[in-house]
């Protein structure tokens, strides 16, 4: 941009107006960052873990097994891991924790994810007992978004 303030009067040059293009361009960026989540066909429903034998109140490790049924691939998945004991008929919270995972997770894919954070995580009940404790999780982002590929996102 070029400016002459010589005579107290401000010219401005080349400021051009956007074109549509510049307009859906930016609209695509937008929409390329906003999260998916897919209507079907991105699943984490199986949990696998071991106990120390030392103590069998703690997580010697945490997998989840991630199927992508979807004929999109990701590079980038988002999700929410719950992990709740139970006492008596109570039930609380031991973890929760928003985890980002950054690898390729092709179309058809299933994979086993180990959760690095309850390595070692002692959980205050006897993990050979299933009923002792339970997990939840929910996705909250898969990115690339299909349809915007090309973009960052």
């Amino acid at each position: 941009m070029e400016v002459d303030s010589l005579s107290k009067k401000w010219i401005t040059n080349r400021i051009t107006e956007p074109t549509n293009d510049d307009i859906e361009k930016e609209k695509r960026i937008k929409e390329a960052s906003e999260p998916y989540i897919p209507f079907m066909g991105l699943y984490i429903d199986y949990a696998q873990w071991s106990w120390s034998d030392l103590s069998p109140k703690t997580f010697s490790n945490f997998h989840l097994t991630i199927k992508n049924y979807t004929s999109n691939d990701f590079k980038k998945l988002k999700f929410s891991l719950k992990v709740f004991v139970k006492n008596n008929s109570y039930e609380s919270e031991i973890f929760s924790k928003t985890i980002e995972m950054n690898e390729l997770l092709s179309a058809g894919d299933v994979i086993r994810h180990e959760i690095p954070d309850l390595r070692n995580f002692y959980a205050g009940v006897n993990l050979s007992d299933k009923k002792n404790f339970s997990w939840t999780v929910k996705i909250i982002d898969a990115k690339p978004k299909p349809g915007y590929e090309d973009l960052p996102y």
